[in-house]
């Protein structure tokens, strides 16, 4: 959480995020996904998620790519 403190401190206008809710249970999970929403909500900034999580990949996601055998699929 203070890496995206940081972040949003330095008034970014894309925001990475590497798999931010690996190894965390489903309840704080599913936070994460709303802060995630929340943040696009009110700052309306691009928000790149990479996750394996398809759940939250379709909870957050405006658009989806996928990487499979070294090829990008829409």
């Amino acid at each position: 959480m203070a890496g995206l403190a940081r972040a949003l401190a330095m008034d970014l206008e894309i925001l990475l995020c590497d798999e931010p809710s690996a190894g965390l249970d489903p309840i704080i999970a599913a936070g994460i996904d709303n802060l995630i929403l929340q943040l696009d909500k009110v700052f309306k900034m691009t928000i790149i998620v990479v996750t394996h999580e398809i759940k939250s990949a379709f909870t957050v996601a405006n658009k989806i790519v996928m990487l499979f055998k070294g090829r990008l699929f829409r």
